[in-house]
């Protein structure tokens, strides 16, 4: 199974408000490699929001490293990955990714295939023309899935290749970040030893 949507949910009342009271106002988004796609860092490797966005040739630190808890790491958010962290996923590299209207990232992975990575998902304001695709080794698409923002959350592999699309009108926002579960609360990403 290559993604899994998870047994909890969240407030997405909440969330949005979260969004538009705390976020919006603090800037716009860091947009470092492809136009338009970026967002705000939520936990980084210095406890600013705009730590943590990789410009094209540079090195990108473990996620482990993506840690401290930035300005927009307040009110209902700080709830949530408290509660996600009691959970026993264990989150870093927290972050609000924008995808602009009618915009796709690059097929890609995001870690060697030989790690295990999972990466939680947690859809802020999407709509049915967003979704997450996920590749073969050869290229050829194996699953395809659009996450309704309704408080949801789900998981799957980042180190697995993948690319994800946007082909509406408005932009696509998302909370992501790197967990690893291991207490077993998923059905299919569990990790005994890390």
């Amino acid at each position: 199974m290559v993604f899994e949507r998870l047994s909890f949910t969240y407030d997405i009342n909440k969330l949005h408000s979260y969004f538009k009271d705390i976020v919006i106002p603090i800037g716009d988004p860091i947009c470092p490699i492809a136009p338009g796609f970026g967002g705000w860092s939520v936990t980084s490797s210095n406890g600013n929001w705009q730590d943590g966005w990789r410009k094209s040739n540079e090195t990108v630190k473990p996620p482990h490293e993506y840690n401290v808890p930035t300005e927009l790491c307040v009110g209902y958010m700080k709830e949530v990955l408290e509660d996600i962290k009691n959970k026993g996923l264990h989150p870093v590299k927290v972050r609000i990714n924008n995808l602009p209207p009618h915009s796709k990232s690059s097929i890609h992975r995001d870690y060697p295939a030989n790690k295990f990575k999972a990466r939680l998902h947690i859809p802020l304001l999407t709509n049915k023309h967003c979704c997450h695709i996920l590749y073969s080794e050869t290229g050829v698409e194996q699953s395809r899935i659009h996450m309704a923002a309704d408080g949801s959350v789900y998981m799957f592999w980042a180190n697995i290749k993948h690319q994800y699309v946007n082909d509406s009108n408005e932009n696509r926002y998302h909370i992501v970040m790197d967990v690893t579960d291991t207490v077993g609360i998923t059905e299919n990403f569990k990790c005994i030893t890390q």
